[in-house]
């Protein structure tokens, strides 16, 4: 009877350091990168995250003016639908071996790793080189 219960004592121990190592990562840069390195790649952690850099290429719109020549409008600008939203991400793997980037499965798991840490709506990309 008590080798059972202390069997139960060990699993829940497990269980409940396993959930709790999980709840300590969150959305933000340096707790999303522990993540992607705790588990693919915990020896050399060779997996960065970091800010895109922030390179906004505007659209400036003309009107045709007298004589078929253009006028720059100078009211507004167009930005590209990529541009609205959040700041983007970079997640870089360029530093992990050729066999582990080729492997789609690690790439698929990443993906699902990263969509679930963070925040809804941010937009991210996975650097492979």
């Amino acid at each position: 009877m008590k080798t059972r219960y202390s069997q139960k004592k060990v699993r829940f121990k497990d269980f409940r350091l396993a959930m709790l190592n999980k709840l300590s990562y969150n959305s933000q840069y340096p707790n999303l990168q522990r993540l992607l390195n705790d588990k693919f790649d915990d020896a050399e952690r060779r997996i960065k995250v970091y800010d895109a850099p922030n390179i906004i290429n505007s659209t400036i719109a003309y009107n045709s003016g007298q004589f078929g020549k253009s006028q720059l409008r100078t009211d507004f600008v167009i930005h590209s639908w990529r541009e609205w939203g959040y700041r983007a991400f970079i997640v870089d793997i360029s530093g992990m071996p050729s066999g582990f980037i080729s492997n789609i499965d690690n790439i698929n798991q990443i993906t699902k790793l990263v969509n679930i840490y963070k925040f809804s709506g941010t937009k991210y990309k996975i650097k492979e080189s």
